[in-house]
């Protein structure tokens, strides 16, 4: 069962039907080794979403990829961790800080981080976005506030510094800059990031 609350989410999504919804992550809380588990909630979670007059694309949370086979689970349903579309004017980027091998097996210990491949990829096509607005997605917050400061992005200061100062770079074309993790909803403006 989904929950009054994702069901009042669902239920607001199919009466204003935009042309898309993006999850930040988490959509199952499935750390288990049992493979037949982790496919019957996600399972639910696709169940719940099937229908829908809105497409919800996925990113990537650390509840949904914990381990290597949560993380083949994960893309053999929706494919890389790490992605962008163009729509319009508008370019939507999904990050991912959370399938980095060392990662698996040792929660806590590596610091959660945008490896530097996926760096040099998101800098390209931020600098190929001229005259678009860009909207990010990344589950864990570069600037945590409750909950998660010390196991978000704000980790590894020194990396999550390096992606500050890419987005305040192209401030003027990162419209905002959206997370999951911390199951809150807070504003910031951070050096004229959104």
């Amino acid at each position: 069962d989904p929950g009054p609350r994702f069901r009042e989410v669902l239920a607001e999504l199919d009466s204003t039907a935009p042309e898309f919804a993006v999850s930040v992550g988490d959509a199952v809380y499935s750390e288990t080794s049992d493979d037949a588990a982790m496919r019957r909630k996600w399972d639910a979670y696709r169940t719940a979403i099937f229908g829908l007059k809105t497409p919800v694309v996925q990113t990537l949370g650390n509840h949904d990829a914990f381990d290597a086979p949560s993380l083949a689970l994960w893309k053999g349903m929706y494919g890389d961790t790490y992605f962008h579309w163009d729509a319009g004017c508008a370019r939507f980027i999904a990050l991912d800080c959370e399938s980095e091998p060392a990662r698996f097996g040792n929660p806590g210990s590596v610091p959660a981080r945008l490896d530097a491949e996926q760096f040099a990829w998101l800098e390209a096509l931020l600098t190929d976005s001229a005259g678009k607005k860009v909207f990010l997605f990344v589950h864990r917050p570069l600037f945590p506030v409750v909950g998660h400061v010390g196991d978000s992005l704000d980790e590894c200061p020194e990396d999550r510094d390096r992606l500050h100062a890419l987005l305040v770079r192209f401030r003027d074309r990162v419209a905002g800059v959206f997370h999951g993790h911390e199951h809150v909803f807070c504003h910031q403006d951070i050096d004229g990031v959104d």
